[in-house]
Formats: C-alpha cells, sequence, structure tokens
C-alpha cells in the first residue's frame, strides 16, 4: 500500500479527533511521507527509525478509535484515514521486523530496465549493489534477517563472479557465511535458459565450513535434481566442494570460487602479478 492519495487535511483532522500524542503523531507522519510510491518499491524500503513495537501501539491506539463518536462532519476524515493508516502501520511492523528464516526467489532486472524513478531509489538506498534487482534483495534480505538467521536466495549466479558484484561478495565473505551453495547447469530449467544458483547464508561470521555443488557437467533440468540429491548424499561424488568461505578473499576480486585447489590460491597468494 502507498500513501499517495492520503489528503493530509483529512489526515491532520484525523489526528486530532483521534487525540494521538506527540510521538504517534510523528510516527504516522514518517510512514505517510515513507510509504510515498511505496508499490514501486515494496519490500526494498528500509531504514525505519521506529521499532517494530512502537508501530504496533499505534496501530492499536488507531484501531480503537471508535468511529461513532464524532459528528457528521468529521466521519470523512475518519472513515477515509483509518483503514489507511492501519494498513500502512501493519506493513511498518512487517518490513521493520527481523525474521530467523529468510527466503526469497527475487525478480531479476537490471538497473537501466527499471522505471528512472526506482533505479534512482537503488542508487541511493543500494549503492553496493543497485546493478540488478535480485542483488539488491540478497542485501535486503540480509537486513530482514536476525544475526545467526538463516538466509535462502534462488538468483542468477553472475553475482559470484563479475566486478559490479564484487562489493556483494567481500560483504558475504566478510560479515556472513555461506553454508551451501548449488550451482545450476547453464540450461538447467525446461522454461528458460538462465545463469542459476540457489544458496544458504547464516547471517554472521561464523567459521563453519560451506557446502558447494557444482552441476555443469549434468545437462538438461531432468538431471538436476538428481545429480543435487546424489551429492547430498554422497561428499565424494566429484562435484561436491567442502570450502570455508574466507579463501575466497584470497583471489583478487574475491569470485566465489569454491572449486579452486589449495594450489590455486596459492598461486595467487604467492605468485607476481603481470598486470
Amino acid at each position: 500500500k502507498e500513501s499517495n492519495l492520503i489528503d493530509m487535511q483529512e489526515l491532520k483532522d484525523f489526528i486530532s479527533l483521534a487525540k494521538l500524542n506527540t510521538q504517534d503523531e510523528e510516527i504516522v507522519l514518517n510512514l505517510v511521507e515513507k510509504f510515498k510510491d511505496a508499490e514501486l518499491y515494496g519490500s526494498l524500503i528500509k531504514d525505519f527509525i521506529y521499532t517494530p513495537e512502537q508501530y504496533d501501539i499505534v496501530l492499536k491506539e488507531i484501531q480503537n478509535v471508535d468511529d461513532n463518536q464524532f459528528q457528521i462532519s468529521n466521519i470523512l476524515a475518519v472513515q477515509n484515514i483509518k483503514p489507511n493508516l492501519t494498513s500502512l502501520l501493519r506493513q511498518a511492523i512487517y518490513l521493520s521486523s527481523e525474521y530467523d528464516v529468510v527466503v526469497t526467489n527475487p525478480p531479476y532486472a537490471g538497473n537501466s530496465k527499471l522505471p528512472a524513478n526506482v533505479g534512482q531509489y537503488l542508487s541511493k538506498s543500494y549503492p553496493n549493489t543497485k546493478y540488478d534487482l535480485f542483488s539488491v534483495f540478497i542485501e535486503r534480505n540480509m537486513l530482514y534477517s536476525t544475526v545467526n538467521g538463516q538466509i535462502g536466495i534462488m538468483c542468477p549466479y553472475v553475482w559470484m563472479f563479475i566486478q559490479s558484484y564484487e562489493k556483494l561478495r567481500v560483504e558475504i565473505i566478510n560479515s556472513k557465511s555461506i553454508t551451501s551453495l548449488v550451482q545450476l547447469e547453464y540450461g538447467g530449467f525446461a522454461e528458460a535458459v538462465v545463469p542459476i544458483c540457489t544458496f544458504t547464508l547464516r547471517n554472521c561470521k561464523t567459521k563453519e565450513t560451506g557446502e558447494f555443488i557444482r552441476l555443469e557437467q549434468f545437462k538438461g533440468p531432468d538431471l538436476q535434481g538428481p545429480k543435487t540429491l546424489e551429492a547430498v548424499k554422497n561428499k565424494n561424488c566429484g562435484y561436491r566442494y567442502s570450502v570455508s568461505s574466507n579463501n575466497f578473499s584470497k583471489i583478487p576480486g574475491s569470485p566465489i570460487a569454491y572449486w579452486a585447489t589449495k594450489n590455486l590460491i596459492n598461486i595467487f597468494i604467492q605468485g607476481e602479478s603481470i598486470t
């Protein structure tokens, strides 16, 4: 829900009629401003300055406002504003809360293909991941998760390698732990040919080793599921890798090169760059 159609005079009348205190009034006015064009930005809206508990208190106060206690001259303000504020406050509770598990298959769209105002919002709010909607959602989901929570995402695997997403990789390597990742074969879906991976993150840095499965050699969608299950059961299948995320920072650009051997990594550590 967005706040664009809320009449500000009716809002002021309702605040007065409902006898909201100064902080409650500030919370309401802040949300009306924050949720402008919310249908464009959706769950990427962030940086709430109040807590879910504070929003819930105001929500209950507004729900308890009795429509029948007002004169006919005031009833329009109540009937128009009350349901709108109720929706905005519920949204604020959902979007400002943290969750033990966050799972998503986010939309994919490069910044250049988005409406100008959405692209500007991403550039301002998510400067390190603004290049595509899916990478922005990875960053947002880290904020949705509790510390030590688990994040599960299916998205294009280009974030693992190309330069545009290096800051995202560094953030994940330095402050999170990749607990599992399955990199599908390029034609892994019957409906579309897309470079997809699915992975889980623990939303804090730990010493645990991540488990990686590489399905590149298994062509076609019919093999992706069975070969993944085979790797889950058999560590020695030849295409499953147990790797610490710390290894990735030893390679220039910090690619998620989970198949890199110790010898290869040592070359980057000890060798002399020719560029």
